[in-house]
């Protein structure tokens, strides 16, 4: 939970210092959320991948509605962090003094934030494609 933590309350001072506003959502909360849940979901689908190559030499992208899957699984992970950070107060509670703050700037904090989706991301892409070849290759 602190990864997810650190990628929101990044984003969100990062939201804050820079005044962004009039983007998607009515709230910079609510972007912060659904970049954490777009990570969180790319983490599940690289566990998901490794764990069906391991088990049953099957690609998780050669399953059929497993993009479907990808996407409610995002929907799903992104109501989730709204229902901790915005009606369990969470966010509330990470900005608070109870909380032992982040340290790093709020530059490097976002960079990382940023990074960290961008890895997730290409790592979920990457995982899929050795498996696609080593499958190919090995059959």
């Amino acid at each position: 939970m602190k990864l997810v933590d650190f990628i929101v309350f990044y984003t969100m001072v990062y939201y804050e210092k820079n005044k962004l506003t009039g983007l998607f959502w009515e709230s910079k909360l609510k972007r912060s959320i659904f970049l954490a849940g777009l990570s969180a979901t790319f983490w599940l689908f690289i566990v998901a991948e490794i764990l069906l190559f391991l088990f049953m030499r099957i690609n998780l992208v050669d399953v059929p509605f497993s993009k479907f899957m990808l996407i409610v699984s995002g929907v799903l992970f992104i109501q989730l962090f709204r229902y901790i950070y915005i009606k369990k107060n969470r966010y509330e509670f990470i900005t608070s003094n109870q909380y032992k703050p982040f340290t790093i700037g709020i530059t490097v904090g976002m960079i990382l934030s940023f990074l960290i989706f961008v890895f997730s991301l290409l790592l979920s892409i990457g995982i899929a494609l050795l498996i696609h070849f080593y499958l190919l290759h090995h059959r």
